[in-house]
C-alpha cells in the first residue's frame, strides 16, 4: 500500500514552483517543452489577472473608496435609461451588449455606452464617467474623419449616447495592442 500524501496549500505551492522550474530548464534543449510551459505560464497569468480583477473591484475597500467620490445613481448602466416621448408599452427594446446597450428607434438606432468595464469575456466592473469617455471619444474621431468618408452619426444627445442611422455592418474586426504589426506569424 503506498503512503497518501497530503501538502498544504504552501506546499502545493512550492511544488508546482520547482516543477515549472524543471520544465523551464527542459525548454531550454526542447521546443515542445518550450512551447508547452509559455502556454502553461500565460493561462496562469490570465487567471491570476482576472481573480485579481474581480477581487479588486468588488472588495468593500474598492466600494467605499468609489462611494466617496461618485453617486452610483447616476451611472449610466442601460438599466436605467429611459424615453420620456414613449409610454412605457411603446418604449424601444433594449438589447444589451459587453458595454454598450442598443434600442431600435425605426429608421435610427439610440447607442448607449455604458460604465461597464468588461475583460476576459466578463463583465468586471462599472467605472465611473468611463461610457461618457468613450462615447465622446468615438464622437470627435467620427467628426474629424467625416470628410474623409461619411459615418453613421447623427447627433450625440447626452455624453453616453449616440443617435446614429441604421447600416448594414461590414463585418471585420481588429484590435491593435501593443504593436501595428510583427507580433504574431499572421
Amino acid at each position: 500500500v503506498s503512503p497518501v500524501l497530503s501538502f498544504s496549500s504552501s506546499e502545493e505551492e512550492e511544488t508546482e514552483k520547482m516543477a515549472l522550474l524543471i520544465a523551464k530548464v527542459c525548454a531550454c534543449s526542447s521546443p515542445t517543452v518550450a512551447s508547452s510551459v509559455s502556454s502553461y505560464i500565460a493561462s496562469k497569468k490570465q487567471s491570476s489577472l482576472i481573480r485579481d480583477a474581480q477581487s479588486h473591484t468588488k472588495s468593500p475597500y474598492y466600494r467605499s473608496q468609489i462611494s466617496h467620490v461618485y453617486d452610483a445613481k447616476l451611472q449610466i448602466t442601460g438599466d436605467n435609461i429611459t424615453f420620456s416621448s414613449s409610454s412605457s408599452k411603446n418604449a424601444p427594446v433594449r438589447i444589451s451588449g459587453k458595454v454598450r446597450d442598443r434600442f431600435d428607434l425605426g429608421d435610427k438606432l439610440a447607442l448607449v455606452t455604458t460604465d461597464r468595464q468588461s475583460g476576459f469575456d466578463r463583465m468586471l466592473a462599472l467605472v465611473p464617467f468611463k461610457g461618457q469617455v468613450l462615447n465622446l471619444t468615438s464622437a470627435y474621431w467620427f467628426e474629424m474623419t467625416e470628410h474623409i468618408i461619411p459615418n453613421h452619426i447623427v447627433s450625440v444627445p447626452h455624453g453616453n449616447v449616440s443617435v446614429v442611422k441604421k447600416c448594414t455592418p461590414f463585418p471585420i474586426e481588429f484590435v491593435v495592442r501593443a504593436y501595428v504589426t510583427g507580433s504574431t506569424s499572421t
